[in-house]
This record gives C-alpha cells, sequence and structure tokens, in this order.
C-alpha cells in the first residue's frame, strides 16, 4: 500500500517515462466484431443497462465506457467517460460536463454538421 496518496502519482509518472505504446493492428475478424446491430435492428433495452444509484433520471449503457472522438479543427483525439443515458429503444442522451473536451469537440462538430451516431457498446 502506497504510504501518502501521490505515491501512486508519483509511481505513474515514473513508469510513464519509460512506457512504449503497443501499436494498434487492424483485424478483419474477431470477438469484438462477433455480436453487431446496426440500422432498424438496433434496440437500447437489448444491453444491460444498470439503474446505478436511487436518483439517477434513468438507465445507463455507459458510465464505464469510453468515448472517442477527433476535434475537426485541429484534428487532435481525445478520449473520455462520459454518461449515456437510455431514453427509449432507439435513442439515448451523453453528458459531457462543460468545458470538458469532449463537450468541445461535440459544440465543433454539431457547428458543421450532426453529430455521428455510431456507437459500440460491450456486455
Amino acid at each position: 500500500m502506497p504510504s501518502h496518496p501521490l505515491d501512486v502519482v508519483r509511481a505513474y509518472r515514473d513508469r510513464m517515462k519509460t512506457h512504449t505504446p503497443i501499436p494498434p493492428r487492424v483485424v478483419g475478424k474477431g470477438p469484438v466484431l462477433e455480436n453487431m446491430i446496426s440500422g432498424n435492428d438496433v434496440r437500447c433495452p437489448q444491453v444491460p443497462r444498470p439503474l446505478l444509484h436511487e436518483l439517477d433520471g434513468g438507465r445507463y449503457i455507459g458510465t464505464d465506457d469510453l468515448v472517442i472522438m477527433r476535434d475537426p479543427e485541429g484534428g487532435w483525439v481525445n478520449c473520455g467517460t462520459y454518461r449515456v443515458m437510455v431514453h427509449d429503444a432507439k435513442r439515448v442522451g451523453v453528458w459531457m460536463s462543460p468545458g470538458k473536451h469532449g463537450r468541445q469537440i461535440a459544440r465543433n462538430i454539431s457547428s458543421r454538421a450532426a453529430l455521428p451516431r455510431t456507437g459500440f457498446l460491450r456486455a
């Protein structure tokens, strides 16, 4: 156990100094591609959507998630965790706090065109 809360941060920073990322590998098939639902077949109730807190406004399919977006102006990529609440069988809402990069990217994208409607869920 760390003796001080900042010990974890220090250890992470030290590790990142020598960290070598593993390059991505594009594959044509694999478990991640085995269960695909698209178009009119998409139904949000098909995926697990827990009620996480009694004061939540609904059930969420995104809380332990990763949302990946590319900024249309600068080309930089943001990876963030955003709450995704199920509204009905075909619609979800994504909450991105003001000031967060994801919200800035969404605003930049929506000022040009409709936001992309692509999702990936793991069960």
